[in-house]
């Protein structure tokens, strides 16, 4: 696995998850809650490896620290998880490390939004273009990323993704 989620147009097949929701409303929407991403923190962009980072690569993509929650009902009852949670890794045998996401943003290239055109919303490897990325360890490898079907939400049941912006704000932002 490559993503945590994606489009119907986008890497379906190296996804945890899919959505109809398009990354340029999602963008919109992180901008209104004050996320800067890579492309407007200026002290980061400095030590950003920039868009030409090869995919998975080692550089870590800087951004505003989020947390995502996916939340679901199965039998009844209410789920909500840690998309962490959703995640497992091959090598160490155990989930994604909590705490190690970021709002980067994507970027544009000449009129095209990347993380639009390329549908690719949450990362689990280094993908600049992608809106959001796992900067936890293993982040450089796309070949130890696998889906924890034990803690998966139902199959083509609705499934809300939480994105939570905990930088700034001590409650984070919604």
């Amino acid at each position: 696995m490559e993503y945590l989620l994606v489009t119907s147009w986008g890497k379906v097949h190296e996804s945890i998850l899919r959505t109809e929701v398009e990354p340029y409303r999602v963008h919109a929407a992180m901008l209104l809650l004050g996320a800067k991403g890579i492309g407007t923190n200026d002290e980061e962009i400095a030590a950003a490896a920039g868009p030409f980072i090869s995919h998975p690569s080692s550089a870590r993509i800087p951004g505003d620290k989020i947390v995502i929650e996916v939340k679901w009902i199965a039998n009844g009852k209410e789920l909500l998880k840690r998309a962490e949670q959703l995640v497992t890794n091959t090598k160490t045998k155990s989930v994604l490390r909590k705490g190690t996401w970021v709002y980067n943003g994507s970027f544009f290239e000449g009129e095209s939004f990347l993380a639009q055109r390329e549908g690719s919303l949450v990362s689990l490897v280094t993908d600049p273009e992608a809106l959001m990325n796992n900067t936890g360890p293993g982040h450089d490898d796309d070949s130890i990323w696998t889906a924890n079907t034990k803690a998966l939400p139902i199959t083509d049941g609705p499934v809300e993704i939480i994105i939570t912006l905990t930088g700034g704000s001590p409650k984070g932002k919604k």
